[in-house]
Order: C-alpha cells, then sequence, then structure tokens
C-alpha cells in the first residue's frame, strides 16, 4: 500500500487544488515558480501545457505596454485578439485578421518543432502584442522614435525591450510602389492608345483602329499579369517576414533565448529564418525546406561569396553583424540551423542550453568556435557533411 503524497512532499497537489478552486491564472504563476525548480522542471512544463488547453483559461494581455503602444503610434489602430496574441493594426480588418491568423499558425508549427527537438520550453506568460501599420513612412517614424530602430532595409523587427513586433503592410512598400506606379505609366499609354483607336476608326481607317485596340488589348493583360505577380510577391514578403519576427518573439518569450545575452547569428537568424514559408496552410519550420533560402544559399555559393563556417558560427547577432555580411551570413545560418536540426538534434538541444547557461557577457569568435565545436564536431567536418546535401549539379558547378 502506497501512502499519497502530503502537500510538502509533492508541491502539485497543492496546485491541482487552486484549479479545483477555478483560480487558473494562480495556478499558472504557482507552475511557472516551479519550473524554475530544476526537479520539477520537466512536470511542470507539462502541467502548464495542459492546463493552457483547459476550458476556461485565456492568457491575459499586457494591457498596460498595450496603452503605452496606442500612445506611442501616432495613428488610429484597431485591436485583435486571438489565443496567443494582441494585434494592434490601422490596415483593412479582413487582412489584419489574416495576419493575426498567421501568428497563430507560427506559434502551433513554433510548438511542433520546440516538441520534435524536446526542448523544455515554458509556453509565453502572456499574449504577446504585433504592431502592424499600413503606413510604411509611419512604420518607420515608429521604430526610429519610439523603438531607436534605424534600419531602412529592415521589413518589420522584434523589439526585444518592448518584447513586440513591429511590421507594416509590404503591399505599401516603396519598393512595390514603385512596381505599381510604373505599371500605372502603362495603363495610361493603354489609355492612349484606345483613344488614338477611336479617332482612328472616326477618320474611316477601321483596321488601323482594330491594330490598336490589340495591342492595347495585350498591354492590358501584361499590366493584368505583373499586377497579380507583384501582389503575390508582397504577399510571400509579408508572410515570411511575420513569421520570421513572430519567431524571434516566441523564441524570447518560452526561454529558448534570454533577454540581454548576446547571441551568435546563426542561432538567432537561423532560427528565424528556418520558420519561413510561403505556403503556411502546410507544415514549416527547420525540418522542413523554405525554397527562396534555400536558391539564395546556391545563389551565393555560386558567385563565390561564401563566408567560411568557421566566421559564420563566431558572428555575433545584432543589426551591425547584418549589415556588415549581408545576404551570405542570412543563408549559410539558415542551412546551418536547418541542417544541425535535422541531423543532430541532441546536440542542438545541448548547445542551445549551454548558451543560456553562459553568464552575461561578451564572449571572443575563439570561444565560440570552440563551443559549437564541443556539441558538432570539428567546424570543417560539419562544413563538408553540409555541403553534401547540397544537388550535386550545384557543387560541381560552384567547383569549377
Amino acid at each position: 500500500m502506497h501512502a499519497e503524497p502530503t502537500r510538502a512532499g509533492d508541491p502539485f497537489i497543492e496546485v491541482d487544488a487552486i484549479v479545483a478552486k477555478g483560480d487558473l491564472a494562480q495556478a499558472d504563476r504557482m507552475l511557472r515558480a516551479l519550473a524554475e525548480q530544476e526537479p520539477y522542471r520537466l512536470r511542470a512544463i507539462q502541467a502548464l501545457e495542459n492546463l493552457h488547453r483547459s476550458p476556461g483559461f485565456e492568457l491575459r494581455a499586457d494591457e498596460v505596454e498595450i496603452a503605452r503602444a496606442l500612445d506611442s503610434v501616432q495613428t488610429r489602430m484597431h485591436r485583435y485578439e486571438t489565443a496567443h496574441f494582441v494585434t494592434l493594426s490601422d490596415c483593412d480588418a479582413t487582412w489584419t485578421r489574416e495576419k493575426s491568423a498567421l501568428l497563430e499558425r507560427t506559434h502551433h508549427q513554433f510548438f511542433r518543432w520546440v516538441s520534435q527537438i524536446g526542448l523544455d520550453l515554458l509556453p509565453p506568460e502572456r499574449k504577446l502584442l504585433c504592431i502592424i501599420f499600413r503606413d510604411y513612412e509611419q512604420y518607420r517614424s515608429f521604430a526610429q522614435r519610439v523603438d531607436n530602430v534605424d534600419a531602412p532595409w529592415a521589413g518589420g523587427y522584434f523589439a526585444t525591450r518592448a518584447n513586440r513586433v513591429v511590421l507594416f503592410d509590404d503591399r505599401n512598400s516603396p519598393s512595390i510602389v514603385e512596381a505599381m506606379s510604373k505599371l500605372a505609366e502603362h495603363e495610361r499609354k493603354v489609355a492612349e492608345t484606345r483613344e488614338r483607336a477611336r479617332q482612328t476608326a472616326r477618320n474611316g481607317m477601321q483596321s488601323m483602329a482594330d491594330s490598336l485596340n490589340a495591342g492595347a488589348d495585350r498591354l492590358e493583360a501584361e499590366i493584368r499579369a505583373n499586377k497579380e505577380r507583384i501582389r503575390a510577391h508582397a504577399e510571400r514578403m509579408s508572410t515570411a517576414k511575420t513569421i520570421h519576427e513572430s519567431v524571434h518573439m516566441l523564441s524570447y518569450n518560452t526561454g529558448l533565448q534570454q533577454p540581454g545575452r548576446v547571441y551568435p547569428f546563426w542561432i538567432s537568424e537561423g532560427l528565424a529564418t528556418a520558420f519561413e514559408t510561403g505556403d503556411p496552410a502546410r507544415p514549416f519550420g527547420p525540418r522542413e525546406r523554405y525554397q527562396p533560402r534555400e536558391d539564395s544559399f546556391d545563389r551565393v555559393m555560386e558567385e563565390g561569396r561564401l563566408i567560411p563556417l568557421e566566421k559564420v558560427v563566431t558572428v555575433a547577432a545584432g543589426i551591425a553583424g547584418a549589415d556588415e555580411l549581408g545576404d551570405p551570413v542570412y543563408a549559410q545560418s539558415y542551412l546551418l540551423f536547418v541542417y544541425l536540426s535535422r541531423t543532430a538534434p541532441d546536440s542542438m538541444k545541448r548547445y542551445l542550453r549551454e548558451l543560456n547557461r553562459l553568464p552575461n557577457g561578451y564572449y571572443t569568435p575563439e570561444y565560440h568556435l570552440t563551443l559549437f565545436e564541443n556539441h558538432f564536431g570539428r567546424v570543417d567536418a560539419v562544413e563538408r557533411a553540409m555541403m553534401r546535401t547540397r544537388p550535386a549539379a550545384t557543387r560541381s558547378a560552384s567547383a569549377e
């Protein structure tokens, strides 16, 4: 006969009693405190996951931070809430709801990967905040004025201190607006051609009028096709960007990464790029390939711009590093993170844990190289094995 555990011997009995009383928020707080104690961590995380799925549980929003954000945006925003996110947006309501659903889909796929790799992460404590601007210039003004982010090339960002993602509607980005403006010029040419055709027909030259109208028809069809391609491109950019930045936010709100720490670039950006997709209805994440990033790596390789992997694994995350090394470091970080997530998940898990156990501070490139090799083996061997995953035709072309 086994004795029933006492409250002193099993703190989860007290949690169960709190749940039975219906105080689910208090139970959440108690389980998070237990998760900070190593003997209880895994059990507490599992209990938290069950609690968050239980009827009646609802994550709370940080109303103070939301109020501050609304005071700072300088434009009228509407509020949208889902199970795990609050979105503030002045964009079209239907489009914004689609982006809110994408945030939820990203949350689901993020935790699918967490389960696959066996990481013991806490679910976010509160609903996470995303701000979306319709106007690009308002987005840039907010980024500079409020979050001290001055990166005009960035399509969005995760503000670690404010703990929020900030985006803009890519349909209104400067490049898309410029492309649409050029198409508008062609539309004016179509209108001019139609008018010439009408005048030509009135002058009795119907054959010439028909020829002009046929040319206008062809140009009009090209304009429609180009508009559709531009819109599709903008939507793919928006989807990948929303996922990328929300993965940064999830990483810092689950304990995968810790605020205030400086991580290797290949971890921070490799993780975020590994989740990008243009088709969020299908599974996505480090175990699924994202062709645009694959193509980017192959292009960098064919152009002879690859950075030695020994350097890639020691570059610190941050805008300055990205600015200096550009596309190659993103492409190689993507491929390295995807490769190691698939081939060495246990080593990846131990490496991430050790990064979080290190005292805060600066670590030399030599230290980061040693840390990498302690978990994954010699960097040159990793590089050779990773390159063997590339298509044979691409590898042989790059070797010529």
